[in-house]
Parts: C-alpha cells; sequence; structure tokens
C-alpha cells in the first residue's frame, strides 16, 4: 500500500508539471524550466537528509532519486516530444548546469558548516559536510545520459516500431531514463556491484513508470490535435538526433559554404557575407559612401559579336571575364555588372577601402596588361585570325574612373533586389570611359581620382578638359604615362 500512495504522488506532482507545459502558448516554458529546477533543489536537500521511500518487496530507497528525478525526466520528455530537439539540448543543458551550480552550493554550505561549528549532533546534517566533488561530477553526468536515453529511446522507437502506440513509446523512454540514472551514478562511484543498485532500479523502475503514464497520454492528445504537418515534423526525426548534432553542425556548414559560393556568383561576395551574418538587415534602402567607380568595354565588340558565333562569343567573354575577375577581386573592389562586353566595378563599397582610387587605377593597369597576355594566346591558338579578317587588329579595352559620392545600397522590389550604386559619379566614370573614343587612349581617370592617387608612385600625363555627352562642363582628364595609346598598342601587337 505505501508503494502505491508514493507512486501515486509522483503520479500527481507528473500532472502538474503537464499543467505547467500546457500553459506554453501563455507564458512560455519558463514555468517548466523553473519547476524543474525546484525539482533539482529537492533533489539535492532530499539525498542529503537521508529520507527514504517504499520500494516494491519491503524494501526502501532513496527519496530523492526516487521522486523527484522521475519527474525531472518528464520534463525533458514533455520539451523533446512537443516543442523539438532544440528545446530539448536547452533543457538537458539547463539542468546540467543547475546541476552543477547546486553542488557548489552544497560545497559552499558545508564550508560554513566546519567554519562556524554546526551542531552534527542533530540527525542529518552529517551528510552536509564534504559533499565530494567526484559526487556533483558523477551526478551531473548521470543527469545528462538520463535526458538522452530519453530522447534516442522514444526517438527509436517511434521510428522503428511505428505500430506502438505513442504513450507507450514515452512511457518507457521515460522509465529508462530513470533507471539509466542508477546504473551511470553508480557506476561512476564503483558501485555498480553494490545491493543497493537492484533496490535502485527496482525503485526507479516503478516511480519512472507512475510519473510517465499522465505525460504519455498528454503528449498522445497533443499530438493528434496538431496538424499534420507539425505532427510529422515532431515525430520524424533521427533516433541519434542529439548524439549527431556535430555531424548535422558540419554539413549545416557545408550547405552555407555551398550557398555562399554560389550567391557569390551572382552577387558581391562581401554583401553575400553580409547577409548570412545579418539576414534580418536585408533591406531596401541605400547610404551615401565615397566611391570610385570604374567602367570597362572592349573595343570593335560590335564587329566582333556579328563576325563570331554565339558559342565562341560566350567562351571569349568568359575566358575574358574570368581573367578580369580576379585582377579586381585581388584588389578587393565589387563587380556589380556585366553588361554586355562591359564591366561595373566599386572600389569602397561594399567594405570601405581608404585607397579606394588607388586600388581602381593599379587595377585598371592590370587589366590591360592581362589583355595583352591574353592576345598572345589567342595569337598562338589562331583564334585572332577571324577577329584579322573582320577588321579588328587585336582584342582591346578601354578602361574609364572617377571617384565621388554614390548611395549604395539595396533596389528594387521587396520580392527582387539588387546590390547597386547610384549617382552622378557612376555617369561620369561610363561618361570617361566613352571619351577613350574620341582621345585614342586605352585608360582615363578624372581630376577627382587623380587627386586621391597623389603620392602613390603612379605617373601620370593631363589630357585637358573635354565635353562629354550629357554634361554641360567640361571634365579634365588623365592617363598613366606608361599605358600607351590604343594605337599605339595595337601596332605594337602586330609587330613581330
Amino acid at each position: 500500500m505505501d508503494v502505491f500512495l508514493f507512486n501515486l504522488q509522483i503520479a500527481a506532482v507528473s500532472a502538474l508539471l503537464i499543467a505547467l507545459h500546457s500553459l506554453r502558448e501563455r507564458l512560455g516554458l519558463a514555468p517548466l524550466y523553473v519547476a524543474t529546477g525546484v525539482l533539482l533543489a529537492f533533489l539535492m536537500v532530499g539525498s542529503r537528509l537521508s529520507l527514504v521511500a517504499p520500494v516494491l518487496g519491503g524494501e526502501v530507497g532513496r527519496y530523492g532519486s526516487l521522486f523527484h528525478l522521475p519527474l525531472i525526466m518528464v520534463a525533458v520528455g514533455l520539451v523533446y516530444t512537443l516543442d523539438g530537439t532544440r528545446e530539448a539540448r536547452r533543457a538537458i543543458a539547463g539542468i546540467a548546469l543547475a546541476s552543477l551550480l547546486l553542488g557548489a552550493l552544497a560545497v559552499l554550505t558545508s564550508t560554513h558548516m566546519e567554519m562556524y561549528g554546526a551542531d552534527l549532533a542533530i540527525k542529518g546534517r552529517e551528510r552536509w559536510l564534504h559533499p565530494g566533488l567526484w559526487g556533483i561530477g558523477a551526478s551531473t553526468i548521470a543527469l545528462v545520459a538520463d535526458g538522452l536515453v530519453i530522447l534516442v529511446v522514444y526517438q527509436g522507437l517511434v521510428n522503428r516500431l511505428p505500430w506502438m502506440p505513442l504513450f507507450v513509446a514515452l512511457a518507457l523512454a521515460i522509465t529508462c531514463g530513470t533507471v539509466t540514472d542508477g546504473v551511470v551514478f553508480r557506476t561512476l562511484n564503483g558501485q555498480l556491484l553494490s545491493s543497493i543498485v537492484l533496490t535502485d532500479v527496482v525503485g526507479k523502475l516503478t516511480a519512472g513508470v507512475a510519473a510517465s503514464i499522465p505525460v504519455a497520454g498528454y503528449v498522445s492528445l497533443q499530438l493528434r490535435r496538431t496538424s499534420p504537418d507539425v505532427r510529422h515534423g515532431l515525430l520524424n526525426r533521427s533516433a541519434l538526433d542529439v548524439i549527431a548534432l556535430r555531424k548535422r553542425i558540419a554539413e549545416l556548414d557545408e550547405r552555407v559554404k555551398q550557398v555562399r559560393d554560389v550567391l557569390s556568383r551572382y552577387v558581391v561576395a562581401d554583401v553575400v557575407q553580409e547577409i548570412l551574418a545579418n539576414p534580418q538587415e536585408l533591406q531596401l534602402g541605400g547610404e551615401l559612401r565615397e566611391v570610385t567607380v570604374l567602367f570597362s568595354d572592349i573595343r570593335g565588340y560590335s564587329t566582333l559579336s556579328e563576325t563570331q558565333s554565339p558559342t565562341e562569343i560566350i567562351g571569349l567573354l568568359n575566358r575574358y571575364f574570368g581573367a578580369m575577375s580576379g585582377i579586381i577581386d585581388e584588389e578587393r573592389g565589387a563587380i556589380l555588372e556585366f553588361e554586355g562586353d562591359g564591366i561595373l566595378a566599386v572600389f569602397g563599397a561594399p567594405n570601405r577601402l581608404p585607397d579606394a582610387a588607388v586600388r581602381a587605377v593599379r587595377t585598371a593597369k592590370a587589366m590591360i596588361e592581362e589583355v595583352d597576355r591574353l592576345n598572345e594566346e589567342w595569337n598562338a591558338d589562331g583564334s585572332a585570325e577571324s577577329w584579322r579578317a573582320a577588321g579588328v587588329p587585336s582584342f582591346r579595352i578601354r578602361v574609364g574612373i572617377h571617384s565621388g559620392p554614390v548611395v549604395v545600397g539595396n533596389i528594387g522590389s521587396e520580392t527582387r533586389m539588387k546590390y547597386a550604386v547610384i549617382g552622378d559619379t557612376v555617369n561620369v566614370a561610363a561618361r570617361v570611359e566613352n571619351l577613350n573614343k574620341k582621345l585614342g587612349t586605352m585608360l582615363l581617370f578624372t581630376r577627382a581620382t587623380a587627386d586621391q592617387i597623389e603620392g602613390a608612385d603612379i605617373a601620370v600625363q593631363n589630357l585637358g578638359r573635354h565635353q562629354v555627352k550629357g554634361r554641360a562642363e567640361h571634365i579634365e582628364v588623365l592617363s598613366p604615362v606608361d599605358v600607351p595609346p590604343m594605337v599605339d598598342a595595337i601596332r605594337a601587337l602586330a609587330e613581330p
């Protein structure tokens, strides 16, 4: 009779935990977690007071581990089955930390009792002295093992035996978790073969059943009330979901890397990094920024596209864009557009660059040098013969650079947007690039850019002020001394 009444009390407190969990829609899981912490505290107190509880067979066991422990396991089972693996991990971690904190408090209590001469003649006080760090650690490890056993056993039964009623699977899982505590704790303390272990196992077995019956019925009822999609997500999980967490994190990291690599081919790599780090900040709008804009296009591209097949043109552009992208990336520029044969790149956004103008001019010179190397390859493999026959003596590019204020940010709509730079600075860079045709040059930049590269060991020549399309005022342009005019570069390439 004593055993029945004892386990009836466990079932009643289990029902109270269920009531706290049922309030999660209004109050969250905080009330349940607080109750679990209280149970942990009473577990510690009960173990120190040497209280006993009835066990089948007329024996007695430890009150704390037979009464409070099964209820702590009930809390883990509730959270895992109805709130998911993440919350279950948090619950188990919280229980472990609370156990360590309570152990630390027990040590402090023992210290104070020794310092102030507590009367140890009072029954029960002797157990508060010297609680032992190993015992505290063993208890914490056992609690973590209990929680993991519940998760793995329950999910394993659901996955392997789908015909089994859910309340049976959960009752068995909570019971196994409760029994695990005694085995793990006694093993860590070298008491696995002692006679008290059998009493512990029998007591925890009956207590686990008593605690799990109410919660198993509650979980089954809640799952029947959920939508099919939610129920499918709660039931169909890996049996080793928690144990395999590190593997899943590694797989997720690999997927994120793949997404980053793919997106970086369409969007500026720095923008992709910012989006993944702060997705909540992905919204329309921009900020004013001082940048340097670089425009480039291919001389004679219209003639090339007329004389080459679409496949040949795509192969040519891909080879050219690939080479140019490497140079721009090396100088930390951001390619915003491939516009037909043109490239629009910006230096100083999205990442700020104090030497943006110097990097842009250095990039342009490297691009022109790289085109020389590409011409050598195309001459060697015969690709250039068809260009010459069509009146294009060599593959050449024109580059225009301008520095000034722009608005950088996301433009578009709520469903589709892109990172862009907007402002007159962009228009001027495009006009300067086009001015190369009139002056017979390959690289031009404005006075605003020239002022920012002073002292950068780049010798320049002033080519005067010129009228450009769409602007009333003339624009002063300059060019590096060591970049030859377009005609001279073509002639040099044609010479043996």
